[in-house]
């Protein structure tokens, strides 16, 4: 029961957190920003702290697995929507660092549950692929509104905190991580860690090309967020 339990609320909590996140470009942020250019400068901004801080969460929950990243990151997220619309740009960076803490700790929880089955984690992972689709489309009309969402993710973060925690780590997975790292300094894994989440969102916002323009200039974002 504990790792079906963990699986249903790691699926409903990644599908509402990022539902939120875009919920929160598709209504709030388009609604502030008048011009595709400063939208697809919000999503990139996004992007850049949610990818480039998991290297760092991640690392500190190697040290300190039961520190309830899901939950905090659930709580965060949750928050962004009871913000006013007019504060979307603000919204945007507890919302980067909420996904940044959820998306770290839910993979390496969906790790430590799946025992070395794939399907596991492709079901979680692929919640969050509804969830944005369904907060885009959500954004579009006058309900639910956003606190109903906020509800939804304090409800999502309390089922994180008592069911969505791996109690005890498989060894083997502790085994190969240092196995990996042990040879390379902390500075060194961070950076190659990093490197390719910043370099993608930084590429798609310097691209020169002439049909990078309108809405067709959301796309770089969309794929590095997918």
């Amino acid at each position: 029961m504990g790792r079906k339990a963990a699986l249903i609320t790691e699926a409903i909590a990644h599908l509402m957190v990022d539902l939120a996140c875009f919920f929160l470009f598709a209504g709030h942020l388009t609604a502030t920003a008048k011009t595709t250019v400063l939208i697809g400068a919000g999503y990139l901004i996004f992007l850049i702290l949610s990818y480039g801080l998991r290297p760092y969460f991640g690392l500190f929950l190697d040290e300190y697995p039961r520190a309830h990243s899901q939950a905090i990151g659930c709580l965060l997220v949750g928050v962004t929507c009871l913000l006013p619309q007019r504060w979307a740009w603000i919204a945007l960076f507890p919302a980067a660092v909420g996904s940044a803490l959820f998306h770290t700790g839910a993979l390496g929880e969906s790790v430590a549950f799946a025992r070395g089955y794939f399907s596991r984690n492709a079901i979680v992972l692929s919640t969050g692929v509804f969830g944005a689709a369904l907060g885009t489309i959500l954004a579009q009309r006058t309900t639910p509104a956003p606190w109903m969402i906020a509800v939804v993710l304090f409800f999502s973060a309390f089922l994180c905190f008592f069911f969505a925690e791996a109690r005890k780590y498989p060894r083997r997975i502790r085994s190969f991580r240092h196995s990996i790292t042990r040879s390379l300094p902390d500075w060194a894994i961070l950076v190659l860690t990093a490197f390719p989440a910043l370099a993608a969102t930084l590429a798609a916002a310097l691209l020169p090309a002439d049909w990078a323009k309108g809405l067709w200039t959301l796309i770089p974002a969309a794929v590095c967020m997918v």
